[in-house]
């Protein structure tokens, strides 16, 4: 009886212990998955305020290929009136400086 009586408390000892290795091996993990999606939403955060330095660069980029186009087409018929008249118009729209 005493003998039964060891193995069981050694059992739940055995079993306690490994209980306690598995609760502890998840804690750590919940912790480190914690950090890592805190480390994940800095990184969305500051990559989303890259997206919008660089959303707002293209669209200033777009905006001065749109007036340069239009530039270029004035300077394209202000050369083609001066192929076929022979002399340059007074007034040309000027490239630079840009707006």
């Amino acid at each position: 009886m005493r003998i039964l009586l060891v193995i069981i408390l050694i059992g739940a000892a055995a079993g306690g212990y490994f209980a306690y290795r598995f609760y502890r091996t998840e804690q750590d993990q919940l912790i480190l998955q914690a950090v890592q999606i805190h480390d994940l939403q800095q990184q969305l955060g500051k990559m989303q305020a890259d997206d919008q330095i660089n959303r707002q660069a293209l669209a200033q980029v777009q905006k001065e290929n749109t007036r340069l186009a239009a530039v270029n087409d004035g300077l394209a018929k202000a050369l083609a009136q001066a192929k076929v008249t022979g002399k340059v118009p007074d007034v040309l729209p000027a490239p630079y400086p840009p707006k």
